[in-house]
């Protein structure tokens, strides 16, 4: 769906960027997060926050034709006609959410419990949905890392909103901020590789891990 949206917008980009300039990313997502622990202490699942840029927002609602009056309020059943729409997923697509425990990843189900709201002070859509762990974990047998980011680049996250723990007060977070210079450089390298008749916008290098922060979550006695 994301991807649709924006086939105007990247046809524009290739007809006005030189050929092997990087064109990514188109969008740009402030990501929040909780974990949901259950009565076991063991993390359940995790609550994903998206607010999308001003521009992108705007796209979703000319799309479904929403908002006709421009007044800039969305109702409760317009707001429900984006909600799940972000993350209907083709069936084995991973999603742009990123969980592993000692450098092994984590399988998550898919979204559900889905939501949307709309903030008019900064013209964005903000979307919601819970992504259950198919195997609860208990997160003091080894710490957990997460990681919000598009492999293709096409979206951009930054973990800006809150990022918050429910059923556990012993867990701590803590980021480690990507290298952005570092990431920068792996990705003109990749670039160089691709043939020079490749069409940068459909060949794009995999490349987002490399441009995300990583939350490292501990829970239990720091020993």
């Amino acid at each position: 769906m994301m991807r649709r949206l924006l086939t105007t917008l990247c046809l524009v980009g290739l007809l006005t960027a030189p050929h092997r300039a990087p064109g990514h990313p188109h969008v740009f997502v402030d990501a929040g997060l909780t974990l949901i622990f259950d009565e076991r202490g063991q993390l359940a699942a995790l609550r994903v926050f998206w607010a999308y840029d001003a521009f992108y927002s705007l796209m979703m609602i000319e799309e479904r034709g929403l908002d006709p009056d421009g007044d800039g309020n969305l109702t409760d059943a317009e707001l429900d006609s984006i909600a799940g729409t972000d993350v209907a997923w083709e069936a084995g697509f991973p999603g742009d959410l990123h969980l592993s425990r000692d450098g092994n990843d984590v399988a998550l189900s898919r979204p559900v419990r889905h939501g949307a709201d709309y903030e008019p002070t900064s013209a964005r859509i903000v979307t919601r949905h819970v992504r259950p762990l198919t195997n609860r974990i208990e997160p003091a047998e080894g710490a957990l890392a997460i990681r919000v980011y598009d492999p293709g680049y096409f979206v951009k996250y930054d973990v800006t909103l809150p990022v918050t723990v429910e059923g556990r007060e012993d867990c701590r977070l803590t980021r480690r901020s990507a290298n952005p210079d570092r990431a920068a450089r792996i990705l003109e390298r990749e670039i160089a590789k691709l043939p020079a008749d490749v069409m940068l916008e459909n060949e794009y290098p995999e490349v987002g891990r490399h441009f995300a922060d990583t939350l490292i979550v501990s829970c239990g006695a720091t020993g």
